[in-house]
């Protein structure tokens, strides 16, 4: 049975075709990968925490960063206790007992997959949005609203739940060492395995790569329009320049961030499209290996997510320089408070 196709981590059981495939996944999962999510998880706290800590700012993109970064977080947590318990091992293909297998099916494949999709569809409804911010503020400005963002998010969430939801109840474990699945009684592989690739490879990958592709050419012309715009508008402003700039390059985060997401989901795309029209492909040496590779750069670009974002927003820097002056303040009055309570015991 062979689920790696959205390149998330490979089954133990006939997924590894090759040594290659078993060296390669080995190298990249038992360290570097953890490494990269334990990152992710620092840096997306700390931005959720920026972008949520001031309360009169707090608006529907906020509500949409959140998302996003819960999702590109979940993704790579669900998946550590896999990464810890199969992949640190000395020989990955031991036996394990019955719930581990089951385990790596459901937290290495089933959640990650659900995770994934939230996050995709979540970055294409963030294109379509900054798109029409930036061409028709005023107008944008009727639907722009938390509640209806908080309702696309989670309707992003049921979705990608239904998409991949049935996949929890479709298998049976076998007996077998390490790991081995079979489908329930009653399910043709014949028809159901590529009916789900399909499902998965256009309604997760195709569409919303194409989405967000063309999204990409709109934003390049509504930031333009945008800068025009502004340009306009502080003519007589001796400080036009530079505050121009400033709003353009924050303008341009959402471009960067559809662009890092693109570079490494368009890849993976043609990848699966090319196991899905090529199944006998499954037996020959290293044919995992570029979807594990794939994976693993899908972990790194949602570890570069933070930094685009601290790299181009100046309010978010302001904000940060805001909290550490608060930080400071808090462990200085603290620190005072315990000095004086000595003074007053002795």
């Amino acid at each position: 049975m062979e689920e790696a196709l959205l390149g998330l981590p490979p089954f133990v059981n006939g997924t590894f075709s090759s040594e290659c495939d078993y060296k390669i996944a080995k190298i990249l999962y038992s360290v570097a990968a953890p490494i990269v999510i334990i990152i992710t998880l620092c840096f997306n706290i700390l931005y959720i925490t920026l972008i949520n800590y001031d309360k009169d700012d707090r608006s529907a993109s906020t509500v949409q960063a959140t998302g996003i970064s819960i999702s590109n977080t979940l993704h790579g947590v669900s998946q550590l206790p896999i990464f810890f318990y199969f992949f640190l091992r000395d020989n990955m293909a031991s036996p394990v007992s019955k719930q581990w297998c089951n385990a790596y099916r459901v937290v290495g494949f089933i959640f990650p997959n659900i995770f994934h999709t939230a996050a995709l569809w979540q970055l294409v409804i963030y294109g379509i949005q900054r798109f029409i911010c930036f061409r028709w503020p005023i107008s944008a400005l009727v639907w722009y609203k938390v509640d209806r963002f908080l309702k696309f998010t989670i309707t992003v969430y049921v979705c990608a739940s239904i998409t991949h939801g049935y996949k929890f109840f479709d298998f049976v474990h076998d007996s077998g060492e390490p790991c081995t699945f079979s489908y329930r009684n009653g399910i043709d592989p014949t028809y159901y395995t590529p009916f789900y690739n399909w499902l998965c490879a256009i309604a997760v990958q195709i569409v919303p790569c194409v989405i967000m592709s063309v999204c990409v050419v709109l934003l390049i012309y509504g930031i333009r329009f945008s800068y025009l715009r502004r340009k306009r508008v502080y003519v007589n402003s001796p400080t036009a320049i530079p505050r121009n700039r400033k709003f353009t390059m924050q303008e341009c985060q959402s471009l960067g961030i559809l662009i890092l997401t693109l570079a490494v989901e368009w890849p993976l795309t043609l990848l699966i499209i090319l196991h899905i029209t090529n199944l006998e492909t499954a037996s020959e040496d290293c044919a995992y290996t570029s979807l594990v590779i794939a994976h693993f750069m899908l972990l790194v670009s949602y570890l570069l997510f933070f930094p685009l974002f601290f790299i181009l927003n100046f309010k978010l820097r302001r904000t940060f320089a805001r909290l550490k002056s608060d930080l400071n303040v808090f462990f200085v009055h603290h620190s005072q408070m315990d000095e004086t309570s000595d003074d007053v015991e002795s």
